[in-house]
């Protein structure tokens, strides 16, 4: 097996890791200020992080089938990759909290 692939599906089986662990036990305290609990944009950033799985699997399962059929290893990296529009999401979520807080 091509060693950046490998290296892609390793960085995404510590992702998945470290999400598990040490992301999403954190999610339910986003809603503990008052007031949180109506605010839009609370839950859009809960929501990256509770989709983080379904974009986890796309990758690992999108990376694997376009590996075995002989796709670019660009392509197979890229769609390796696809969990870090989470950390993206996540990312605009804090920085659209801080500028449009109530």
């Amino acid at each position: 097996m091509d060693q950046p692939v490998t290296a892609t599906w390793k960085g995404c089986i510590i992702g998945g890791i470290v999400w598990v662990f040490f992301l999403l036990p954190f999610s339910v305290f986003m809603f503990d200020a008052p007031g949180s609990e109506e605010s839009m944009l609370t839950y859009f950033l809960a929501a990256s992080l509770w989709t983080y799985p379904l974009f986890h699997l796309a990758a690992v399962l999108g990376s694997k089938i376009a590996f075995a059929q002989g796709a670019p290893k660009l392509i197979v990296i890229l769609l390796a990759k696809l969990p870090l529009l989470n950390v993206i999401w996540f990312l605009a979520g804090i920085v659209f909290i801080e500028i449009f807080r109530q």
